[in-house]
C-alpha cells in the first residue's frame, strides 16, 4: 500500500490518504441507479448538444470516427489560424496505463488540423516536473510535419499572464499562459476517460487544470498530488469552471482507448475500452463519458456548476449521442471527498460598523466533518489570512443547510476593515478521502 497524498484534518492532523484500495461495499450502493442514465447501445433520442462516439482498437481510427460522427469539426474557423491543444499527460507513461492521453489520439486531431489549414498546431502540457513528452511517445510530433507547423510546448515555459474571469465562481481573475489566452486561437481538449478520488471524473473540462502555471497556485506540503493546491482550496470544482470561463473549449476529444477505474490519477486501474467520444460542447462530452464509466453525473460536482453558468447541458436528456454502438462499463469508483456545495451570502455587502450582519448559506449532501471561515485573500497571491472561524471542525451528521451569522467581527472580536473577503467551507470524511471546499464572497464596506 502507498501513499498518494496527506489531508489536514481537525486540528491540522495529518491524515495518510492509502493508495490502493478494495472494491468496497458502498460500491453496490452507489451503482444501484446507474441503468438510469447508463447510454443504450444505440444512439439516443436526438437532443440539442451532439456527441460523437467512436470504436476501434486503433485510437488513431477511433477519434477519426468519433470527431466524423459528431459532425461538428471547427474546419471553418480553423483554417488559417493556430490550434492548440491541451493533453493530458501528468502522469507520464504510455496511453496504454489508462492515465495519459494517447499520441495517436492527438495525430488524428493534427492531421485533421493540418487538412483544415491550420497556419500552427501547439501541443501543450504543463506539469510540476515538466510536460513529459518523450515518455507519453510524443517526440514523433517533432519533425511531423514537413513544414514545421507543429510544436510541443511546455507550460512551464509560456510567459504567464493574470486574465479576468467572467462571472467567476471563486476567482476573478486567474494566471493562465499566454498561448491560451490568445483569442485567436483554436482551442481543442484532448483528455483521457478516467475517474478520480477528488471530482469524480476528470474529462474534458478538468483537463483545465493543467493550463494555469504552478507557481501561484503551489504549496510545497501538499505538491506530490497536488501541484496547483491552492486551487484546490478554493473549490475544485468551482475552479474547474473559471478555467471553463477563462479558456472556453472550442471541440473536446477524450481518448477512451484506454480508460483509468479506481483510485485514479495515481493509483488506478487500467482498463481498455476501445473508444473516443468527441464534441464542441465540452460538457455534454463529458456527460456522456461519465455514463460510459456508469459514473453517476451528480458525483462530478463541476458539472452542475457548468451547466448553471450556461456551458452545457444540464442533463443526459438534451444530448443526441451518435456514431458507433458500445456497451458502458460499470467503472470502479473511487470514494470521493463529501460534496459541500459553495456558500451564499445575504447580504452580499453588508456594514458592520453599523450593525449589519449577514448570513452565510451552504449545502452538505451527506455527513462530514465542517469547517467554515471568512478569509483575507487574493486572486493574485496564494496567502490566506483566517479573520474568523465561524465553524471549527466539528461533525454534521446528516445532509442538509445550514446559515451562520457573520457580525464582521475578527476572531478577536475587532471590526474588520472595509473590503472584500472569502467565505470558505471545507468538508472532510474520516482520513480516508481528500478534503472538498466551496467558497464564496461578501463585502463589508
Amino acid at each position: 500500500m502507498s501513499d498518494r497524498g496527506i489531508c489536514k484534518g481537525p486540528g491540522g492532523t495529518a491524515y495518510h490518504i492509502p493508495g490502493t484500495v478494495s472494491r468496497r461495499p458502498f460500491l453496490k450502493s452507489l451503482l444501484a441507479g446507474v441503468a438510469a442514465i447508463s447510454l443504450p447501445r444505440v444512439a439516443r433520442a436526438a437532443g440539442p448538444y451532439r456527441v460523437g462516439v467512436g470504436s476501434s482498437p486503433d485510437p488513431y481510427d477511433a477519434t477519426l470516427r468519433a470527431i466524423a460522427a459528431s459532425g461538428e469539426w471547427p474546419a471553418a474557423r480553423i483554417a488559417g489560424r493556430h490550434v492548440v491543444i491541451k493533453t493530458n499527460l501528468v502522469l507520464g507513461g504510455t496511453a496504454e496505463s489508462g492515465g495519459t492521453t494517447s499520441p495517436q489520439t492527438v495525430r488524428a486531431l493534427v492531421d485533421r488540423a493540418l487538412a483544415a489549414n491550420a497556419s500552427k498546431v501547439s501541443i501543450v502540457e504543463g506539469g510540476r516536473r515538466g510536460a513529459p513528452f518523450g515518455q507519453c511517445g510524443y517526440d514523433f510530433l517533432r519533425s511531423y510535419d514537413a513544414l514545421g507547423r507543429i510544436a510541443l510546448v511546455d507550460l512551464n515555459f509560456d510567459a504567464p499572464t493574470v486574465a479576468n474571469v467572467p462571472a467567476g465562481l471563486t476567482y476573478r481573475r486567474l494566471y493562465m499562459p499566454q498561448i491560451a489566452v490568445n483569442p485567436d486561437i483554436v482551442f481543442i481538449s484532448a483528455a483521457k476517460l478516467k475517474v478520480h478520488v477528488e471530482t469524480g471524473v476528470t474529462l474534458s473540462l478538468k483537463n483545465l487544470f493543467g493550463l494555469p502555471p504552478i507557481l501561484p497556485y503551489f504549496d510545497a506540503t501538499q505538491a506530490e498530488f497536488r501541484s496547483r493546491y491552492v486551487l484546490h482550496d478554493r473549490g475544485v470544482h468551482q475552479a474547474i469552471v473559471d478555467l471553463a470561463l477563462v479558456r472556453p473549449i472550442d471541440f473536446s476529444v477524450v481518448d477512451g482507448g484506454w480508460g483509468m477505474e479506481g483510485e485514479s490519477p495515481s493509483d488506478g486501474t487500467p482498463v481498455r475500452m476501445d473508444l473516443a467520444v468527441a464534441g464542441s460542447n465540452a460538457l455534454a462530452v463529458d456527460r456522456v463519458c461519465s455514463a460510459i464509466m456508469s459514473t453517476p453525473q451528480e458525483r462530478a460536482q463541476h458539472f452542475t456548476y457548468a451547466a448553471l453558468r450556461g456551458l452545457g447541458p444540464a442533463s443526459l436528456d438534451e444530448v443526441s449521442v451518435v456514431g458507433d454502438s458500445f456497451t458502458p462499463h460499470p467503472f470502479l469508483q473511487p470514494r470521493i471527498p463529501p460534496q459541500v456545495w459553495y456558500p451564499r451570502t445575504t447580504p452580499s455587502v453588508f456594514a458592520p460598523g453599523r450593525g449589519d450582519r449577514t448570513t452565510i448559506t451552504y449545502r452538505l449532501l451527506e455527513p462530514a466533518l465542517v469547517r467554515v471561515q471568512v478569509l483575507r485573500t487574493t486572486d493574485v497571491t496564494p496567502s490566506i489570512a483566517v479573520v474568523r472561524t465561524l465553524r471549527d471542525w466539528s461533525m454534521i451528521p446528516a445532509a442538509g443547510v445550514e446559515a451562520l451569522v457573520w457580525d464582521g467581527r475578527d476572531d478577536a472580536g475587532a471590526l474588520v476593515a472595509a473590503g472584500t473577503y472569502a467565505v470558505r467551507v471545507q468538508a472532510f470524511l474520516d482520513g480516508v478521502t481528500l478534503f472538498n471546499a466551496g467558497t464564496g464572497w461578501v463585502a463589508a464596506i
